[in-house]
């Protein structure tokens, strides 16, 4: 008996971060809606913070503020609730606020876009060959 990925909430909610870090927008959003909407039980909170998330990237910050509150709404108690109600907190300031602080905040190198991003560093220190002299 195989898994249908479409209407398996759990395996559309792994597949979505799984985008968001791959920096696939569309299909992180795409696959983290279709998991929210199939889970009824709210048994993955998770996947609001998520789309709130996906939406900070997007820069739309109505869907942002929505998604925080749905998740609060669902795991007010969740270890992730304190970062979820400052994150809402600075969406709901003031919008003079918000742009003198980000403003203030963003360093000259901080790329424009996700995909003007250096990659990530996969390698470990620890697990890094040593360097072969030639």
């Amino acid at each position: 008996m195989a898994i249908d990925p479409t209407s398996n909430d759990c395996e559309l909610y792994y597949y979505a971060p799984a985008n968001f870090h791959l920096r696939h927008l569309p299909n992180a959003e795409e696959h983290a809606r279709a998991a929210a909407e199939l889970d009824t039980w709210h048994h993955l909170p998770q996947v609001h913070l998520l789309l709130a998330n996906i939406y900070a990237v997007k820069g739309d910050p109505h869907l942002e503020e929505t998604e925080l509150k749905q998740f609060l709404k669902v795991a007010s108690n969740s270890a992730d609730a304190p970062a979820a109600r400052t994150m809402l907190k600075e969406l709901q300031k003031p919008a003079s606020v918000q742009n003198s602080r980000a403003v203030a905040q963003t360093p000259a190198t901080t790329p424009s876009s996700p995909a003007d991003a250096p990659p990530a560093d996969t390698s470990s220190s620890d697990n890094a060959a040593p360097a072969q002299q030639p």
